[in-house]
């Protein structure tokens, strides 16, 4: 799971409540909006959130569930194999939750230290799609 670890200046992160898929939600899993609702980012796929809400079973689509968004200053840990090196960039494991054992190019996790299989680094924020998508805050659907 992705943790958040520390920011720049001390702040700490506020929740926000967004729209989700139909998915079962875990906490510290990396999220991304595509059609209006949160969905998981792995690969690649640069997260614009990290989940905070744990289930068991998947929620609604529309189910509004708290998430941190992701900005440039936050040093978030999480699980890796050990073997990562700082300053390199690693792309989402594919259930969002750790670092893939690979990078393709487009990493969103760049490494900023290592501790055994526990690695700190930056998450690079993701940005809406397209208009749809968008990050206005608004859930209200009007």
């Amino acid at each position: 799971m992705f943790r958040i670890w520390s920011t720049d200046d001390g702040r700490q992160l506020p929740f926000e409540y967004k729209s989700c898929s139909a998915m079962t939600p875990k906490y510290g899993m990396a999220m991304t909006v595509e059609g209006g609702d949160l969905v998981l980012a792995a690969g690649e796929t640069a997260p614009m959130y990290i989940c905070c809400r744990e289930e068991t079973a998947a929620v609604d689509q529309g189910t509004l569930i708290p998430v941190v968004k992701i900005q440039a200053d936050q040093v978030w840990m999480t699980e890796g194999s050990g073997e990562e090196t700082v300053g390199a960039a690693y792309d989402i494991a594919e259930d969002g939750m750790s670092l893939a054992d690979t990078s393709s190019g487009a990493a969103p996790f760049v490494v900023d230290s290592v501790d055994g299989t526990v690695v700190y680094g930056r998450l690079i924020p993701g940005t809406a799609a397209s208009p749809s998508d968008d990050d206005s805050g608004d859930d209200s659907g009007e």
